[in-house]
């Protein structure tokens, strides 16, 4: 997905209702090889912009991810060490500020 494309996405989503303050959040594999290996949730809580290898969804014309590298926008979450792709990727300062975390009416931290 392109970065228009997730804005007209995400934008999308706002108008056919959904909470603006519904919390974003990516999956996250937890428990390694294990039998008792799963996934779980983390929110997004920042976003960098790094240059490395990646795959890419090929979708609808092919089953498999193409391999590529290039600039791409990296969602991060709470609980992820990334510090492993500082060996892979470059990253790049970003000059917009990672907004400051808001709680909805009636929850607490």
């Amino acid at each position: 997905m392109r970065l228009q494309q997730l804005y007209e996405y995400l934008g999308g989503l706002l108008e056919v209702g959904v909470a603006p303050d519904i919390i974003v959040c990516l999956p996250e594999s937890v428990g390694g090889l294990s039998e008792d290996a799963g996934m779980d949730l983390s929110e997004v809580d920042s976003v960098a912009l790094v240059t490395g290898p990646y795959r890419e969804d090929p979708s609808p014309k092919m089953p498999a991810p193409l391999s590529r590298s290039g600039k791409v926008l990296l969602l991060t979450s709470v609980n992820q060490d990334y510090g492993p792709l500082e060996h892979t990727h470059d990253f790049e300062d970003l000059t917009v500020e990672v907004p400051e975390k808001t709680w909805p009416n009636g929850w607490g931290k």
